[in-house]
């Protein structure tokens, strides 16, 4: 079980497959067990999954967080694979965080996908 560290939050992540890069973030509440099945047949993919704040075997947090503190946390994970360029399928919430990702990390986001997500900037959790 990988974890990295990002300021006040131990974040679980999970590599399967090889391939070019793809991040799944999921949406509110989720962890990343409903993807585990889909990143298996993704073949020719890295697939990186990633539970949020809140969320699977990533840490609880205490202090009120933001949608810039989740985006922090995707690129602590990347940095910690040593991935510079990734695409992303962003999933509810999990599309909100991309595109703060996308937005604060152009050159990092090869592809955005987007699914049943919103644009809404400056929520805190």
């Amino acid at each position: 079980m990988p974890l990295v560290r990002n300021a006040d939050a131990v974040l679980h992540y999970d590599v399967v497959g090889e391939g070019e890069p793809l991040l799944i973030l999921p949406g509110l509440a989720m962890d990343i067990g409903p993807w585990r099945p889909l990143a298996s047949m993704l073949v020719g993919f890295k697939i990186v999954l990633i539970d949020n704040r809140d969320a699977g075997g990533s840490s609880t947090t205490a202090q009120q967080y933001a949608l810039s503190d989740m985006s922090a946390d995707v690129r602590a994970v990347l940095d910690d694979l040593g991935l510079e360029q990734v695409s992303i399928l962003g999933h509810s919430l999990g599309g909100q965080i991309a595109q703060e990702f996308a937005l604060r990390d152009p050159n990092r986001v090869r592809k955005l996908i987007l699914a049943n997500s919103w644009v809404c900037f400056g929520v805190q959790f």
